[in-house]
């Protein structure tokens, strides 16, 4: 599926990647391997933001949500749901 959007972590050691089968994905940009796939979104992932004291990143989506996740646990700390559109 097409990857929407990627980000790196503020030390470079991350890459986060946003797509259409409703995953994030991150790498560790020094071993070129992936880490954990994240699910939470229920539509297209269109866009990854890291937070540059790397507590926390962003994802949003078609299905009309933002969500929130810990960088260190990679959970969904937050999820914002009352968009009456796609999040970009």
């Amino acid at each position: 599926k097409p990857v929407r959007s990627v980000c790196y972590s503020a030390d470079g050691q991350h890459l986060f990647s946003a797509s259409d089968d409703t995953t994030l994905n991150m790498y560790d940009t020094h071993q070129g391997t992936p880490v954990q796939t994240l699910a939470g979104h229920t539509s297209w992932v269109l866009n990854v933001a890291c937070c540059p004291t790397q507590q926390h990143f962003a994802s949003c989506g078609s299905d009309k949500r933002v969500k929130i996740w810990d960088f260190g646990t990679r959970q969904c700390v937050a999820s914002f749901d009352s968009h009456e559109d796609q999040v970009w």
